[in-house]
């Protein structure tokens, strides 16, 4: 006597058919997955270039913001000192000393 039915999920046999369009699913689904790996790498490439960008441009504001100074090219004049044989050289909006090196003859002779 049946009074009541009920579907339960059991384990079945599949056909040959049933097989191979599971292989044949199996195959799709890999593929899918070596074209979608593929799309992430080029993705991760055309992208890597412009990360680095904003990681150095962040980077250099960092460093900026901090010491509270960035470099500029500042006009600076030269001052050769014939005795010492050096060439000094100063900032022209403060008249701040910026570096000295060694004269050439050229700079002695042009003093």
């Amino acid at each position: 006597m049946k009074n009541e039915t009920k579907k339960i999920n059991l384990p079945c046999d599949l056909t040959n058919e049933e097989l191979l369009q599971k292989a044949q699913e199996l195959a799709r689904s890999e593929q899918r997955i070596d074209e979608l790996e593929e799309e992430l790498s080029d993705f991760k490439a055309r992208n890597k270039s412009g990360m680095e960008e904003a990681a150095g441009r962040i980077k250099t504001l960092t460093r900026q913001i901090s010491t509270k100074k960035e470099y500029r090219n500042v006009e600076c004049y030269a001052v050769v000192d014939k005795v010492a044989r050096t060439k000094s050289w100063f900032r022209e909006d403060t008249g701040e000393f910026v570096s000295s090196e060694e004269a050439t003859l050229l700079d002695i002779q042009n003093a």
